[in-house]
């Protein structure tokens, strides 16, 4: 029973060791070179840090010190470590708990040492390491909770080590890394529950290596990447809660790539893209959060690839777009969730009465402002006018076959021409018969009709006649 007894309390003793504890609520901070050596008989059985770990000093060339770690609970920050070039001694570190940040580590080649990682709790930030040449070492990532940010690291070229991961909670954001030419190492990504910011990414001509995404929760914004080509490499993505952002970006030639994009929670955003010529890839896009801005993109011919959108929720605004000859494309939108409209300064732009315009125009909600397109666009007169053109299936007798236009409550047949006992027809812009009646009389009630833009057609001496009727 004794040695029993003994047995018990020499276990109980040495159980620190044998199992670890969590230890250092308060953190640590390692400022030299000894203090990381001397860690383990510093903090003898300390495995688990409970607190904060910055790790920061002139002389710090290795962290095997520190080889017993398997958790640091609090955030871990290594930062302006001019002597440090890789992060071996981290091998059994398998908890990051909150966040993970390293700046300006001038020497820092990888991440070798943290390959026992495959979940980060809170926020990575990869910033200003200038010689960090690969992620190597985060080969076993699969998750961050919070945003992953890899900012201006100028030698970093390779990323393949982030092969395994899938999803990001909030925000990743890849900005001024001029060395990385493929993001193919993000093959596996497949959702970002945040923003997608793509800035100054000087190496990248297309974003191939993204094509398994297929959410993301917030923005995704393609700015100031000067060598970009082509869009292409978004082809399974579905849904952007927010804003598309596509600016500035001076030799791209197309939006593409999109090829199952349905809705974007936010505003489509394309500003100043002096050499894009179109925007096909978006063709399959139905639905916008907010507004559509077109601003300085001089070489865009068309907009036709969104024929499919059917609601804005904002302004309809194209500005400067010096090559856009017409606005067809945009004729499906429901005119209803426009709420401000301006087509200014577009030199070529002479075709501007699609329906969703046209039926704006008959019904504003908001702000009118056009000028400086061409001719038939020049001024809201113009495109009013160009709305109420008829479009004759033959050619018609008379001009005037109906007035007033606009009307609110009746219209008067003119009956030159016109053949009595003839059926009358109005439809929406969407070809639905609104009303059909015989024109025996010479009036016609159109009181039933909400107000916005119809087509009224009948016949004139054996030939069918359309024309446009604005309803007040």
């Amino acid at each position: 029973m004794k040695n029993i007894l003994i047995l018990v309390m020499f276990l109980w003793g040495i159980s620190p060791l044998l199992f670890g504890q969590g230890c250092l609520p308060e953190g640590i901070t390692f400022s030299t070179q000894a203090q990381i050596d001397n860690f383990q008989s510093d903090y003898p059985g300390c495995f688990e840090i409970e607190g904060d770990v910055t790790i920061t000093g002139n002389d710090i060339t290795d962290l095997n010190g520190l080889s017993v770690l398997t958790a640091i609970n609090g955030a871990f920050i290594i930062d302006e470590n001019p002597e440090l070039e890789d992060l071996n001694g981290l091998g059994n570190l398998t908890t990051l708990g909150s966040n993970l940040f390293l700046f300006k580590n001038n020497a820092l080649i990888s991440l070798s040492g943290l390959q026992n990682i495959n979940t980060v709790s809170g926020d990575i930030d990869i910033s200003d390491n200038d010689n960090l040449k690969s992620l190597e070492g985060f080969n076993n990532l699969q998750s961050v909770q919070g945003s992953f940010l890899i900012f201006q690291n100028d030698s970093l070229s390779d990323i393949s080590a982030l092969g395994n991961l899938t999803s990001v909670g909030t925000h990743l954001g890849l900005n001024s890394n001029p060395a990385v030419q493929s993001l193919d190492g993000l093959s596996n990504l497949a959702t970002i529950g945040g923003g997608l910011g793509l800035y100054y990414m000087q190496g990248l001509t297309s974003f191939s290596g993204l094509e398994s995404l297929q959410t993301i929760g917030d923005f995704l914004a393609i700015t100031y990447n000067f060598n970009l080509i082509t869009t292409e490499g978004f082809s399974s993505l579905q849904s952007i809660g927010g804003d598309l952002a596509i600016n500035y970006n001076t030799l791209l030639e197309t939006i593409d790539g999109f090829d199952n994009l349905v809705t974007v929670g936010g505003k489509l955003q394309v500003l100043d893209n002096p050499v894009m010529e179109n925007v096909d890839g978006l063709s399959q896009l139905q639905s916008l959060g907010d507004e559509i801005h077109f601003w300085s993109n001089h070489e865009l011919q068309n907009v036709e690839a969104l024929s499919k959108l059917t609601s804005i929720n904002g302004q309809l605004y194209f500005r400067e777009n010096g090559s856009l000859t017409s606005l067809k494309g945009l004729e499906n939108i429901n005119p209803e969730t426009i709420n401000k409209l301006i087509i200014f300064a577009n030199a070529s732009l002479s075709d501007c009465d699609v329906a969703s315009i046209c039926e704006y125009l008959a019904n504003p909600s908001g702000t009118i402002q056009i000028g400086g397109n061409e001719e038939g666009c020049k001024t809201e007169a113009q495109v009013l006018a160009a709305c109420l053109t008829g479009v004759d299936v033959e050619s018609a007798e008379s001009e005037v076959l109906f007035y007033p236009n606009p009307a609110s409550n009746y219209i008067t047949i003119f009956k030159s021409g016109s053949e009595p006992g003839k059926r009358i027809r109005i439809y929406d812009l969407a070809g639905k018969e609104k009303i059909s009646q015989e024109i025996d009389e010479d009036w016609l009630d159109i009181s039933p009709l909400q107000t916005g833009i119809y087509i009224i057609e009948f016949s004139v001496n054996q030939h069918l006649v359309r024309q446009k009727l604005i309803k007040k």
